[in-house]
């Protein structure tokens, strides 16, 4: 999706040793660090839309049978063409364009006719960020911008049946570079580690100050349906990019809802009533018929039905365990219920350890401590934020935690052990007990 991330993903992976194409688009005003894009593909990409009677803004998607088109299949050798011109014999190289997210159907088999394993990265950012950066670059009205992300974000899952993805979180990204582009070459099968070069290039290169727009997650709690549809795919694609998961498996009234949403839009007694979708989903001036009146609230309605099955979806957050004492040294974890915490070790991703913990009863961020084989290896704050959180109504959300066993200088292996607690040993996080091999 658009103003989510991609040029930041993309000058990762470069760094990583991905080659760029070597007819790179200018940066502009909005991005000068540069978009890292392939010219003649944007040109390529938009030739595409159009003739399947699309534009980077159209919602709604294209059916796979319409890449099948006489006319698709010729920009097909144009495609390839362009890789060869681009990338040469590079052995690995990356694409970049947002429009593609849409496009896979096409692409997927040019990587494969020029001898290349395509997988796809696709970067999960707060959408409501996301609207505010197209609203200052394209003046868009936030609705349109979360239809749009939703529509990107759908047609990915879809694609995700056939193809390799992984998914990247931005705030990761920009926090723990390294680590994150680490986590994407482990789930595609690309690689484990990073020379240390590569890690110092990467974490240098992409900051925290190449984001331009943030809002708290609590944003997206806005009286549209549009933006709850949003909340609600966004916390579900947050578990996947956090912790670099597999792609979200969707029911079919999912779908089928987004669909009804699409064709709505495309009626004719609605046409003149929501084309302009940057005035609102719920423009101020009343419906001009009864027709109209009664299509804006069937979309309404499918929206709310579509950010039902999404909350469904969503995880559920585990209940901790309490200890009565700190164990000893070497001995298992004795533990019952505790009402008091809640908290989870979810996974690691290169050398970084995710999770989160939180005191129900106060909101307050909780000191943690954590053993590397029952030996205190750090400290650190569940303070940061997730949006799965927030979505589960864990507090405020701002209840996550990061810690990179290199911190430490830990002499860790596979089979290191991990326990994660709250700093006085009263409350043990499900999910520890693990070897680093089990938890990646």
């Amino acid at each position: 999706m658009h103003r989510s991330g991609t040029s930041a993903l993309t000058r990762a992976l470069s760094l990583a040793g991905f080659a760029l194409p070597r007819r790179l688009l200018s940066g502009t005003e909005d991005n000068l660090e540069g978009f890292w894009e392939p010219t003649c593909v944007v040109a390529l990409n938009e030739r595409v839309l159009a003739a399947l009677g699309q534009d980077w803004t159209s919602i709604g998607a294209i059916p796979p049978h319409r890449f099948e088109e006489p006319g698709i299949a010729a920009l097909r050798a144009e495609a390839e063409a362009i890789l060869r011109e681009d990338y040469g014999d590079a052995s690995r190289f990356v694409v970049k364009d947002p429009r593609i997210a849409r496009l896979i159907p096409f692409w997927d088999p040019v990587f494969r006719a020029a001898g290349a394993r395509p997988c796809f990265v696709h970067p999960v950012r707060n959408p409501v960020d996301v609207a505010r950066s197209l609203a200052r670059r394209n003046s868009f009205g936030q609705t349109r911008s979360l239809l749009m992300w939703i529509d990107h974000t759908l047609a990915v899952l879809q694609a995700a049946h056939d193809a390799p993805v992984a998914f990247v979180d931005f705030e990761a990204l920009l926090a723990r570079p390294s680590a994150s582009v680490e986590g994407v070459l482990r789930r595609l099968g690309l690689g484990v580690s990073l020379p240390e070069e590569a890690r110092q290039a990467l974490d240098g290169a992409v900051r925290p100050a190449l984001r331009h727009h943030r809002v708290p997650a609590a944003a997206l709690d806005l009286d549209a349906r549009a933006a709850a549809m949003a909340h609600a795919l966004h916390g579900l694609m947050g578990r996947a990019a956090i912790c670099h998961g597999p792609a979200p498996v969707l029911p079919p009234e999912m779908s089928d809802a987004w669909t009804g949403i699409v064709a709505l839009q495309a009626t004719p007694d609605l046409a003149g009533y929501v084309a302009q979708l940057d005035t609102g989903w719920r423009p101020s001036a009343p419906p001009s018929s009864e027709a109209v009146a009664a299509g804006v609230n069937r979309a309404a309605a499918l929206l709310a039905d579509a950010q039902a099955v999404l909350s469904r979806l969503l995880p559920t957050p585990e209940t901790g365990t309490h200890e009565a004492g700190a164990p000893e040294a070497g001995a298992p974890d004795s533990s019952t219920p505790d009402p008091a915490y809640e908290g989870h070790l979810d996974c690691l991703v290169g050398t970084v350890l995710y999770g989160w913990c939180w005191k129900r009863s106060s909101g307050d961020r909780v000191p943690i401590r954590l053993d590397l084989d029952h030996r205190d290896a750090g400290r650190a704050v569940a303070s940061q934020f997730r949006d799965d959180l927030y979505a589960s109504a864990i507090g405020d959300g701002w209840h996550a935690f990061a810690i990179d066993l290199h911190d430490g200088g830990a002499d860790v292996r596979e089979d290191t052990v991990v326990r994660v607690c709250t700093e006085d040993s009263v409350f043990v996080l499900p999910g520890s007990g693990r070897t680093l091999a089990e938890l990646r």
